[in-house]
């Protein structure tokens, strides 16, 4: 049911908007005959402005013959710009040819390893343990009194 309604409502809106096109074009057909009339025959312009000075057919000639020529050097440097670019792409084209071959043998595994393997690191040896001293210690760095020779 919803879709018939708004195929109804599109129709309707077709046929709406035929019916305006074709009252504005019944309303203004006049106008629009004249309008496509005149654009079929123009008025001819001057060739040369009353301020402007007239160029002599040598002159014309002159500046044909320094178009040509430029346009000759300018065609004559692209090609030689793609003769270099061809020489570039084919310079590039060969470098990534080499890259990749070099990296396809960096990746196969070697059969033996290029550098020999290092030993273990040897740790540290242990310092022996320092003798403790036996008596008396000084802690302020002053002498101590000889020890008596009772033992006390």
């Amino acid at each position: 049911m919803r879709v018939r309604g708004f195929l109804v409502f599109f129709a309707a809106l077709a046929v709406g908007a035929a019916a305006t096109a074709t009252a504005y074009l019944l309303l203004n057909y006049d106008r629009l005959v004249q309008q496509v009339s005149s654009v079929g025959s123009p008025v001819a312009a001057p060739l040369v402005a009353r301020d402007e000075d007239a160029v002599t057919l040598r002159d014309f000639q002159a500046f044909q013959q320094l178009t040509g020529d430029s346009l000759k050097a300018a065609t004559q440097d692209i090609a030689a710009e793609r003769t270099d670019l061809k020489t570039l792409s084919d310079q590039v084209s060969a470098l990534a040819a080499r890259i990749e071959a070099m990296q396809s043998t960096a990746t196969l595994p070697p059969s033996q390893p290029a550098i020999p393997a290092r030993p273990p690191p040897v740790g540290e040896r242990k310092k022996p343990p320092v003798a403790k001293p036996v008596g008396r210690i000084s802690v302020g760095g002053a002498p101590l009194p000889a020890p008596r020779p009772d033992g006390q």
